[in-house]
């Protein structure tokens, strides 16, 4: 279990593989301020990620975000497509071969 440690007054953050550091362990080995002023999280798998959001440690399953960015990427993408082949008044095929012409 990997767990992450944040001092927002000292401004640290400890990143523990071993599963095995406490709050007193970063203040004695990395000089963090305060047992009430760090914070904890556990990894509980390889997909999970963390950030720090205006001074919160947070955790995040990062494969899902990474998928609903993609999807929300080509959402887009399809939208800005499906716009342009409407104002020029192109069809499919003729939108699919002005973007082969162009490189795309």
């Amino acid at each position: 279990m990997t767990k992450v440690f944040y001092d927002s007054i000292a401004n640290k953050e400890v990143y523990d593989i071993s599963g095995t550091y406490t709050k007193q362990y970063c203040i004695d080995i990395y000089g963090m301020s305060a047992i009430e002023n760090i914070q904890e999280v556990e990894l509980i798998s390889s997909d999970y990620a963390y950030e720090i959001i205006n001074g919160v440690l947070q955790t995040f399953n990062a494969t899902e975000r990474t998928t609903n960015e993609a999807i929300a990427k080509e959402t887009e993408r399809a939208e800005k497509e499906t716009s342009i082949k409407t104002t020029l008044g192109l069809t499919d095929q003729q939108f699919l071969d002005l973007k082969i012409a162009m490189g795309l």
